[in-house]
C-alpha cells in the first residue's frame, strides 16, 4: 500500500505546485546528481558510467514497479535466480 500512498501524495504535491513534473530530481535530492549506470560488457560484466541524461521527477511516475534487487538468505545459494 505504500506505493499508491507515495504516487498520491507526489501529485498533491504536483498540485500544489510544489514539485514541478519537469524538475531534476537532483534539485530536491542532490545525491541523485552524480548518478552512475550500469552499461552490460561482452563478458557478462558491468561497467559503472555516467547517466546520458538527469532523472527528472516524471521519470518516477513511469517507471514500471518491478523489484531491482534480488534479496537471498543463507542456504538460497543453490537455488535459481529468476529474471523479472
Amino acid at each position: 500500500m505504500t506505493k499508491p500512498m507515495a504516487a498520491v501524495a507526489g501529485l498533491m504535491l504536483l498540485e500544489q505546485g510544489r514539485s514541478p513534473l519537469q524538475a531534476k530530481l537532483a534539485d530536491y535530492y542532490p545525491v541523485f546528481a552524480d548518478m552512475k549506470v550500469g552499461m552490460p560488457q561482452a563478458d557478462g560484466s558491468l561497467k559503472l558510467g555516467a547517466q546520458f541524461s538527469p532523472i527528472y521527477i516524471h521519470d518516477l511516475y513511469r517507471v514500471r514497479f518491478t523489484p531491482i534487487a534480488v534479496v537471498r538468505g543463507p542456504g538460497d545459494a543453490d537455488l535459481p535466480m529468476r529474471k523479472t
